[in-house]
């Protein structure tokens, strides 16, 4: 089995398992918030990688569209303000919210990490 496969597979597991683990011991409303931060850092990277393709074109000989500066320009401006929406929203599902948004945060991340250094192998 390939390390790419390897990842395939983890990191859909490692983020049903935390969202399962946080339903587990504080309820569904930690598993929403861990949902939470689960899509929306994961929307903000690649909101990221939207902006870093784009940079990229722009040196080649082939320009971005007007539409693809729109949108790499929307989600450039828009990656603080919804993870700021998502943290806000954590906090309203409980004393425990925060602290699972911020560990679905941490394991996106944290595949991220694992995710290129497997590119860079």
């Amino acid at each position: 089995m390939t390390a790419f496969r390897v990842f395939h597979i983890a990191a859909p597991a490692a983020s049903l398992a935390l969202i399962a683990l946080a339903g587990a011991i504080h309820g569904e409303k930690t598993a929403l918030a861990t949902l939470i931060g689960l899509v929306g850092t994961a929307a903000y990277l690649y909101a990221t990688w939207l902006v870093v393709k784009l940079a990229g074109q722009a040196v080649s000989k082939k320009a971005p569209s007007p539409l693809q500066t729109t949108i790499a320009f929307t989600a450039l401006v828009l990656k603080l303000p919804l993870i700021y929406l998502g943290w806000l929203a954590a906090k309203g599902l409980g004393p425990f919210g925060p602290t699972w948004f911020l560990l679905g945060l941490g394991l996106v991340y944290c595949l991220t990490v694992w995710r290129a250094v497997l590119s860079v192998r």
